[in-house]
């Protein structure tokens, strides 16, 4: 909730604030109304409000003191003047005190919609700082993300960035970009923790930071934020591409040197390689369009044709040959597989001008 404070010492333009802003509606609370600069700043030291709206000309302490004041010991209050046409001057001196807004008197409705809207932006801005300063200062944000980046699922990362531009839509281009700039600081920790080169997608870490000092609007920084995320993606595709080649490439050696064992399973296999059995049949479908189970049965089946040429194997060594204890279930998986029993095969090999198989 933001802390409103209201300075000015004429009391009908308090009590119309008051009564005309919609403050819960904006996530606000007014926690109080002076007649004086002093009054304002010793409230303002006790309550510490994250907005004060000021009028200049006051008694006791005038509104560019109490400007002054304010900087100097809470430098994130943010100040809005409310000035008179004739004190326009004094409010452009007040810049360098830190206030960034102002609204001329008088007070009309045109003139309360734009407070709404400039208070509506300040709880906004403050609310985001104080949900994003929570985040970066979480001891563990550096390693989920490099754990995130290392198996490819960057949504919690993203999320995080897109956010800012999202949900926050009157946050100040200011705030977002001094959070962009602490949220990209991490997450290249993170990215070298993962291993990621970032001048993988032609783009440097130098490069990135020089994007956002150039970036000239919020839209400028997200079209960033955008970018680094094609690049690093594009980086994880590759490497899970590659690493799913080198796996589905180990299991067939595998496969191809123990397809005799008749203990091969798909379990023995992912054990051997230190993998679970769900990823490889996974992966191992996804790039040979066939299950490890069936590329292992084409494989005794291909070798069994081999062996059956030769007459002088009889069925039995040939289904111990390529796997099977069983001559009896080889024979139904040799049928089902080729249309025909090893004995029809064999005769059919060995005699092709057979009318009989």
């Amino acid at each position: 909730m933001l802390k409103v404070l209201i300075a000015d010492d004429k009391p009908v333009v308090c009590s119309g604030l008051r009564r005309m802003i919609p403050w819960t509606q904006l996530g606000a609370e007014l926690i109080g109304e002076c007649g004086n600069g002093q009054e304002a700043l010793e409230l303002a030291l006790e309550h510490r409000p994250g907005l004060v709206i000021t009028d200049i000309r006051m008694p006791v302490m005038n509104g560019l003191e109490l400007c002054k004041r304010l900087q100097e010991q809470l430098p994130d209050t943010a100040i809005m003047i409310l000035s008179a046409f004739h004190d326009f001057s004094y409010a452009q001196q007040a810049i360098r005190y830190g206030v960034t807004d102002y609204v001329l008197k008088p007070i009309d409705k045109p003139k309360i919609e734009q407070l709404i809207h400039k208070i509506a932006q300040v709880a906004q801005n403050r609310q985001i700082r104080e949900l994003y300063y929570r985040l970066l200062y979480d001891a563990n944000l550096k390693e989920r993300w490099a754990s995130g980046i290392k198996s490819g699922d960057m949504s919690m990362i993203q999320e995080q960035f897109e956010s800012i531009f999202t949900e926050y839509p009157m946050v100040a281009y200011d705030v977002i970009k001094d959070i962009c700039s602490k949220l990209l600081a991490i997450w290249l920790e993170a990215s070298r923790e993962a291993g990621l080169p970032w001048g993988h997608a032609g783009l440097s870490q130098e490069q990135a930071w020089q994007q956002l000092v150039a970036a000239k609007s919020k839209e400028d920084m997200r079209e960033c934020v955008r970018q680094w995320f094609h690049g690093v993606t594009e980086w994880v595709h590759e490497r899970k591409n590659k690493r799913s080649e080198v796996v589905v490439e180990c299991l067939k050696n595998i496969i191809r040197q123990k397809y005799q064992d008749p203990a091969l399973t798909i379990y023995s296999i992912a054990s051997e390689l230190n993998l679970s059995p769900n990823y490889i049949s996974v992966v191992f479908r996804q790039w040979t369009g066939e299950t490890i189970s069936t590329y292992l049965t084409r494989l005794r089946m291909e070798r069994s044709r081999h062996l059956l040429k030769d007459p002088a194997a009889s069925i039995q060594e040939v289904a111990k040959h390529v796997g099977y204890v069983d001559p009896h279930y080889f024979t139904k998986v040799f049928k089902k597989n080729e249309g025909l029993t090893p004995s029809q095969y064999r005769n059919l090999a060995l005699h092709p001008g057979s009318a009989s198989v």
